[in-house]
Protein backbone atom coordinates (compact mmCIF):
# COMPACT_ATOMS: atom_id res chain seq x y z
CA UNK A 1 0.00 0.00 0.00
CA UNK A 2 2.97 2.53 0.70
CA UNK A 3 4.26 1.67 -2.39
CA UNK A 4 1.44 2.70 -4.74
CA UNK A 5 0.76 5.89 -2.10
CA UNK A 6 4.23 7.05 -3.22
CA UNK A 7 3.93 6.09 -7.00
CA UNK A 8 0.74 7.95 -6.63
CA UNK A 9 2.07 11.21 -4.53
CA UNK A 10 5.15 11.40 -7.09
CA UNK A 11 2.57 11.33 -10.00
CA UNK A 12 0.00 13.72 -9.50
CA UNK A 13 2.73 16.42 -8.69
CA UNK A 14 4.95 15.55 -11.77
CA UNK A 15 1.97 15.46 -14.02
CA UNK A 16 -1.56 16.86 -14.61
CA UNK A 17 -4.46 14.82 -13.16
CA UNK A 18 -8.29 15.49 -12.74
CA UNK A 19 -9.80 15.44 -9.52
CA UNK A 20 -13.67 14.45 -8.57
CA UNK A 21 -14.13 14.30 -5.57
CA UNK A 22 -17.61 12.24 -4.03
CA UNK A 23 -19.28 11.21 -1.22
CA UNK A 24 -17.61 8.57 -0.26
CA UNK A 25 -14.54 8.06 -2.17
CA UNK A 26 -12.32 10.26 -4.65
CA UNK A 27 -11.21 9.70 -8.41
CA UNK A 28 -8.31 10.82 -9.97
CA UNK A 29 -7.25 10.64 -13.45
CA UNK A 30 -4.47 11.48 -15.56
CA UNK A 31 -5.05 13.65 -18.73
CA UNK A 32 -2.42 11.88 -20.50
CA UNK A 33 -1.90 8.36 -19.98
CA UNK A 34 0.75 7.91 -22.34
CA UNK A 35 3.30 7.25 -19.76
CA UNK A 36 1.11 4.36 -18.41
CA UNK A 37 -0.39 2.94 -21.11
CA UNK A 38 2.96 0.41 -21.78
CA UNK A 39 2.88 -0.76 -17.94
CA UNK A 40 -0.99 -0.78 -17.33
CA UNK A 41 -2.31 -2.16 -20.39
CA UNK A 42 -0.30 -3.18 -23.59
CA UNK A 43 1.95 -5.59 -21.26
CA UNK A 44 -1.53 -7.62 -20.98
CA UNK A 45 -1.93 -8.78 -24.02
CA UNK A 46 -0.98 -9.12 -27.82
CA UNK A 47 -3.86 -7.17 -29.84
CA UNK A 48 -6.70 -5.60 -28.66
CA UNK A 49 -10.06 -3.39 -29.56
CA UNK A 50 -10.27 0.25 -28.59
CA UNK A 51 -13.63 1.73 -29.67
CA UNK A 52 -14.78 5.15 -29.52
CA UNK A 53 -17.42 7.56 -31.01
CA UNK A 54 -15.29 10.35 -29.85
CA UNK A 55 -11.55 9.84 -31.53
CA UNK A 56 -10.79 12.80 -33.38
CA UNK A 57 -7.81 12.16 -35.05
CA UNK A 58 -5.47 7.95 -35.35
CA UNK A 59 -2.20 9.79 -35.13
CA UNK A 60 -3.31 11.60 -31.96
CA UNK A 61 -4.59 8.78 -30.19
CA UNK A 62 -1.32 6.61 -31.16
CA UNK A 63 0.45 9.25 -29.94
CA UNK A 64 -1.75 9.56 -26.82
CA UNK A 65 -1.80 5.93 -25.96
CA UNK A 66 2.22 5.54 -26.70
CA UNK A 67 1.39 3.29 -29.89
CA UNK A 68 3.56 3.31 -33.30
CA UNK A 69 0.69 4.72 -35.85
CA UNK A 70 1.96 1.85 -37.53
CA UNK A 71 0.64 -0.79 -35.45
CA UNK A 72 -2.66 0.67 -35.31
CA UNK A 73 -5.97 0.34 -37.88
CA UNK A 74 -7.87 3.18 -38.04
CA UNK A 75 -11.61 1.86 -39.25
CA UNK A 76 -14.28 5.22 -39.67
CA UNK A 77 -17.90 4.22 -39.81
CA UNK A 78 -21.16 6.33 -40.69
CA UNK A 79 -23.35 6.77 -37.74
CA UNK A 80 -26.46 3.90 -38.18
CA UNK A 81 -28.58 6.49 -36.45
CA UNK A 82 -30.45 9.01 -38.52
CA UNK A 83 -29.60 12.72 -37.82
CA UNK A 84 -33.32 13.62 -36.57
CA UNK A 85 -32.49 11.11 -33.67
CA UNK A 86 -28.65 12.74 -33.13
CA UNK A 87 -29.24 16.27 -32.03
CA UNK A 88 -26.56 18.64 -31.50
CA UNK A 89 -27.23 21.44 -28.75
CA UNK A 90 -24.99 24.58 -28.32
CA UNK A 91 -24.87 25.39 -24.80
CA UNK A 92 -21.92 27.87 -24.09
CA UNK A 93 -21.04 27.47 -20.52
CA UNK A 94 -18.12 30.49 -19.73
CA UNK A 95 -14.97 30.18 -20.74
CA UNK A 96 -12.24 27.33 -19.74
CA UNK A 97 -8.90 29.04 -20.45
Amino acid sequence: MQSKLDFFLREVTATKWVFLPGDDHWVFKPVFVSRYADRLLWRHGKRFILMSATIISPDEMARSLNIPRDEIEFIDLPSTFPPERRPIYYQPAGNLT
